[in-house]
C-alpha cells in the first residue's frame, strides 16, 4: 500500500481540467460547468481508492500489471487464489439476506403506534382505555402487513434480488456496494426518469382482492401508474463527496452514465428532459463525446477486451444529485418560490457536455441522496469499505512469487548446466552447441589444467518453495476468516472427518461474517426498504397502508436474538426440571411456541395453527373416549365363538340337549335332513334308539329309587312293588309309538 501513497496524479485529470476551461463561458450552462468542476475534485480525490479498485480486479482475473517489475524471473504464472475465496464469501452472503422463499426483512408496528385519528374517533365513541389500545395495535398490525405487501410487490418489480446478487460481488471484490434508489418508474411510458414532484396513485390487484375479502372499504380503484425503480451502480463510476464520512454526509454525488445515441434519443420523450438541448448535443457531438477514464482502460486491459480510445457513438453522461441552491436552479429556469431562493433544495441533474438535459426537485428524498453504500469492512473515516480481495493482497502476492519460483527452479534443475573451459579445447569447436555423441576436439593447455567440458544439476528447492507458499494459503485463510474447509478444499488440521468437526469448523466461519451481514442490514436492507415504504406512503392512496410502523431485519440481527432468547429458554427448562414441585406451574404451550419461533421455523408451516391445533385436539379426544368405550363394552360382552356351518349347529345343539330326550330327538332329526339322510328307515332307527335310552334312563332312575327304599322299606312290601313296574314297563312296549 506504501507504494500507492506515491502514485502520481492521473494525467487525464488535467484533460478533464483543461475542458473545462475551454467551455464556452457564454454557451453554457452555470450548472453544467459546476457539475464538471466538482467532479474534477471527486476525481482526484478517489485516486488512490481507484488504485485498490484495479489491483484487486487484476488479481480476481488473474493477471499481472502492465508495469510489473519481474526481476530476472522468466515465469509469469499466477495463481488464482482471490477469486475462489471472493466468490465463496458471495455464495455465504446471499442466502442469508435473500432467504428462499422469505424476506430478510419485516415491516412491524411501532411499540406504541402513533394513530391519533384513530384515537380520536374511539374516544368520541366513549371506548374504553384497554380496547382502544387493543384496537389501535390490530390497526397497526394490518397496516403494516398491508404495507409488507405493497414492499414485496415492488421488490418484485425492480428485480430486488438480481440487483442485490450483482451488488455482492461489488461488496466483495471491491469492498463496497452501491444501490440507486427508489426512483419513480413510469408504468405506462416504461421508462426510468427521476423524482417526480407530483404525487402518483397507486393500486394493486392484490390489494383491491384483498380489500373484497377482508369486507374493507373499497375506495375507488386506480390502475398502477407508478413504481419503485432500482439500479446497481459501478463504485468506478461512483463520485462521492470527498468530505463525507459516510453517505449520509454526502452533500453530493455523481454518477457517470455511458449512453448511445439510441439511448439519448429516447429521453427526448421522456416527461423532465430538455428535447433541444439533447438534439443539440447529437448534433453537436455525430460521435459521441465518451472518453475513457484511466481506470477503464486498465480493467478494459484486464478483461481482454479491444481497448477503444474513440467515442464509437457514446455519451458520458453525469447525474447528480445532491443540494442546490434556489437562485442556480432559477439561473437554469427552474421556477423556485421565493421562499426557496435562499435554501438549499435536493435537486437531481442530467449533464452532458456543457449542457443541463434535466433538472428535477425531489420530494421523496429530502433528506439524503437516494444511494446506499454499503461496506464490507468498515473503514475509519471514510465511505469506501475494504474487500476480501483487498485483504489478501500480500498473501496473494506472497503465493505468486512462490509460484513464479517453482516455476523458474524446475526449469534451472531439470536440465544440466555446462561449465566449459575454452583454453582446453580446439581451435573451431564450438562450445554452445551441444548434442547426443558430440565429439569433443581438446589439447592440452599449460595455463588451464582442469576439465574441457564439465556437467552439473543445480539444486532442486522444490520443498522449500511449496513450504513457504502453504504458509501462504494458510495465511490468506486468517486474513479473509475464510477457511478452506468452505470451498471444499480439507487437508491437514481441517478436523472435517467427522460431522461434528465440520459443524464446528463451519460454524466458525460464518462467526466473521456477522459482522458484513450486520452492515448489510444497517447500510442497505433497513434504509431501503424504509424508502420503498416511504415511496408508497406518498405515492399511493390505499388508506390501509396508513398506519405506524419500522423495518427489522432479519438475518444476524434476528439470529442474535433467536439465539439469545433459545439459550434462556433452555437454562429454564434444565433448571425448571430438577424442581419437579414447579413443573405444574409450566405453560408447555408457550415453551412449545418460543422454541418454534426461535428456531425459525415458524413460517415453515411445520406447526398447526392454534385453531387448527385445538379443533384436532378435540378431535383426538373424543376418539379416544369412543375407542375407550368401544374397548369396556367388548369386555364385558361374551366372546362369540367361532362361526360355525348349520349342520355343525344342529349337531352341537343335539349335543348339550342330552337331559332332554324329546328335543335331543327332534334336533337330531333336524340335522339328518341337513345332511339329506333322512329316510324311513333311519325314522325308524332315531325312534326305538329314543325309547331305548329313554327306558335306559328309566331303570337307571328306577335303579338309584330301588336302592334307596331297599335300604328303608321291608322285604316282602319292596318285592310286591317291583312286581307292578315291571308289568307297567311291559305294557308301555306294547304300546304303538306315536310316529309310526
Amino acid at each position: 500500500m506504501d507504494d500507492l501513497l506515491n502514485t502520481p496524479v492521473d494525467p487525464q485529470e488535467e484533460e478533464v481540467k483543461t475542458l473545462v476551461e475551454a467551455l464556452d463561458e457564454q454557451n453554457s450552462d452555470y450548472l453544467a460547468r459546476k457539475t464538471q468542476e466538482e467532479l474534477t475534485r471527486y476525481k482526484g480525490a478517489r485516486i488512490i481508492q481507484e488504485q485498490v479498485w484495479i489491483r484487486a480486479h487484476q488479481n480476481y482475473k488473474g493477471v499481472y500489471p502492465s508495469d510489473m517489475d519481474f526481476g530476472n524471473a522468466t515465469s509469469r504464472a499466477f495463481v488464482q487464489a482471490t477469486r475462489p475465496r471472493v466468490q465463496t464469501a458471495v455464495s455465504m452472503i446471499v442466502p442469508i439476506i435473500l432467504p428462499p422463499g422469505d424476506n430478510a426483512w419485516t415491516i412491524d408496528p411501532t411499540p406504541q403506534p402513533y394513530m391519533p385519528k384513530l384515537v380520536e374517533a374511539l374516544i368520541a365513541a366513549n371506548t374504553p382505555p384497554d380496547e382502544i389500545r387493543a384496537r389501535v395495535a390490530m390497526k397497526a398490525q394490518e397496516a403494516a402487513d398491508s404495507m409488507t405487501q405493497k414492499v414485496e410487490d415492488g421488490l418484485v418489480d425492480s428485480n430486488f434480488n438480481s440487483l442485490v446478487i450483482r451488488s455482492m460481488l461489488d461488496l466483495c471484490l471491491y469492498g463496497t456496494s452501491i444501490i440507486m434508489g427508489p426512483l419513480v418508474k413510469n408504468n405506462e411510458e416504461c421508462n426510468d426518469k427521476p423524482e417526480e414532484s407530483e404525487p402518483g396513485v397507486l393500486r394493486t390487484i392484490a390489494n383491491r382482492v384483498k380489500t373484497l375479502i377482508m369486507g374493507k372499504p373499497n375506495p375507488d380503484e386506480f390502475e398502477e401508474k407508478y413504481s419503485p425503480s432500482l439500479e446497481v451502480i459501478s463504485p468506478f463510476d461512483f463520485y462521492p463527496d470527498p468530505g463525507a464520512r459516510i453517505i449520509e454526509e454526502c452533500t453530493s454525488v455523481i454518477v457517470r452514465k455511458v449512453l448511445n445515441r439510441a439511448q439519448l434519443r429516447d429521453f427526448r420523450d421522456v416527461e423532465g428532459f430538455n428535447a433541444e438541448k439533447i438534439d443539440e448535443m447529437l448534433e453537436r457531438f455525430p460521435d459521441g463525446n465518451w472518453s475513457p477514464e484511466y481506470w477503464e482502460s486498465i480493467v478494459n486491459i484486464s478483461n481482454a477486451q479491444i481497448q477503444m480510445n474513440a467515442p464509437n457513438g457514446r455519451f458520458v453522461c453525469l447525474v447528480r444529485w445532491g443540494y442546490v441552491s434556489g437562485k442556480d436552479l432559477q439561473k437554469v429556469g427552474v421556477d423556485v418560490p421565493k421562499d426557496l431562493l435562499e435554501e438549499q433544495v435536493m435537486a437531481n441533474l442530467w449533464v452532458i457536455g456543457n449542457r443541463v438535459i434535466s433538472v428535477r426537485v425531489s420530494d421523496l428524498h429530502r433528506d439524503r441522496v437516494p444511494f446506499y453504500v454499503t461496506p464490507y469492512s468498515v473503514v475509519p473515516h471514510t465511505i469506501w469499505g475494504a474487500g476480501v480481495a483487498e485483504f489478501m493482497f500480500d498473501s496473494q502476492d506472497a503465493i505468486n512469487a512462490c509460484e513464479r519460483a517453482k516455476m523458474d527452479n524446475m526449469a534451472l534443475s531439470s536440465r544440466p548446466q555446462v561449465v566449459v573451459n575454452t583454453d582446453r579445447l580446439a581451435q573451431g569447436t564450438n562450445a554452445l552447441e551441444i548434442r547426443a555423441g558430440k565429439i569433443w576436439a581438446v589439447r592440452e593447455s599449460e595455463i588451464s589444467q582442469g576439465k574441457p567440458v564439465e556437467f552439473f544439476v543445480p539444486e532442486c528447492r522444490l520443498d522449500q518453495i511449496k513450504s513457504v507458499q502453504q504458509d501462504a494459503m494458510a495465511f490468506s485463510q486468517e486474513q479473509t476468516t475464510i477457511p478452506n474447509l468452505l470451498m471444499g478444499m480439507g487437508g491437514e488440521g481441517t478436523h472435517n472427518r467427522t460431522s461434528s468437526g465440520a459443524s464446528m469448523q463451519f460454524n466458525a466461519a460464518v462467526t466473521p461474517l456477522k459482522a458484513v451481514i450486520f452492515n448489510i442490514e444497517q447500510n442497505l436492507i433497513i434504509p431501503l426498504i424504509t424508502s420503498v415504504a416511504k415511496f408508497y406512503t406518498m405515492f399511493s392512496q390505499d388508506p390501509t397502508i396508513k398506519g405506524d410502523y419500522r423495518v427489522n431485519a432479519r438475518g444476524v440481527q434476528g439470529l442474535m436474538s433467536r439465539e439469545a432468547v433459545a439459550s434462556k429458554v433452555a437454562q429454564f427448562m434444565q433448571f425448571a426440571g430438577q424442581n419437579p414441585q414447579w413443573s405444574d406451574r409450566i405453560d408447555l404451550d408457550t415453551v412449545f411456541k418460543l422454541m418454534v419461533k426461535d428456531s425459525g421455523l415458524e413460517d415453515e408451516n411445520i406447526v398447526y395453527p392454534e385453531s387448527v391445533y385445538q379443533k384436532k385436539k378435540q378431535q383426538d379426544q373424543a376418539q379416544q373416549q369412543q375407542q375407550q368405550m368401544q374397548t369396556i363394552q367388548a369386555q364385558n360382552q361374551p366372546r362369540p365363538k367361532a362361526e360355525t356351518s348349520p349342520k355343525d349347529a344342529a349337531l352341537e345343539l343335539a349335543k348339550d340337549a342330552t337331559p332332554f330326550p324329546k328335543l335331543q330327538l327332534a334336533l337330531i332329526n333336524q340335522a339328518v335332513k341337513l345332511f339329506g339322510l333322512d329316510s324311513p328307515d333311519v325314522d325308524a332307527a332315531l325312534q326305538d334308539s329314543y325309547q331305548m335310552a329313554h327306558l335306559g334312563q328309566m331303570d337307571q332312575a328306577h335303579e338309584m329309587a330301588t336302592n334307596q327304599v331297599n335300604r328303608e322299606m321291608p322285604p316282602d312290601i319292596l318285592k310286591q312293588q317291583m312286581q307292578q313296574q315291571h308289568e307297567m314297563n311291559m305294557q308301555q312296549q306294547e304300546q304303538p309309538s306315536g310316529n309310526e
